[in-house]
């Protein structure tokens, strides 16, 4: 969560500051990608656990969500893009901030339905 934040600041400040260092651009992606890293590759195989008859399913949904999500966002930037960073900033930055909400959402509920099994126990 704190390279995710981290990422999304640095992204931000170079937003502000209307940088169009490739150097920088470059570092503020590179911690992102950095974050990415353990959420992805390390913990997504582990989820596919969780039903071990399904796994051929939920990586085809998994993917379907991914490409197409990948899909319409690459046509939404590119249809913005003027030649700065902002279009490819403004984009990647509402992605992690809508993802950072998803999973304050998921985290939220599955605090809240565990903190209810223990009151009733």
């Amino acid at each position: 969560m704190a390279f995710f934040a981290l990422a999304l600041i640095s992204i931000l400040l170079l937003l502000l500051t209307n940088s169009q260092n490739p150097l920088l651009i470059t570092m503020a992606l590179v911690m992102l990608s950095a974050a990415m890293v353990c959420p992805v590759n390390i913990l997504c195989p582990h989820a596919f656990e969780a039903a071990p008859n399904e796994k051929g399913k939920l990586m085809a949904m998994l993917t379907l969500v991914k490409f197409g999500t990948v899909s319409f966002l690459v046509q939404i930037t590119s249809f913005f893009y003027k030649g700065s960073f902002l279009a490819i900033g403004l984009t990647v930055s509402a992605t992690i901030v809508a993802s950072l909400m998803l999973y304050a959402i998921r985290y939220e509920k599955a605090y809240c339905i565990a903190s209810n099994n223990e009151a009733k126990v």
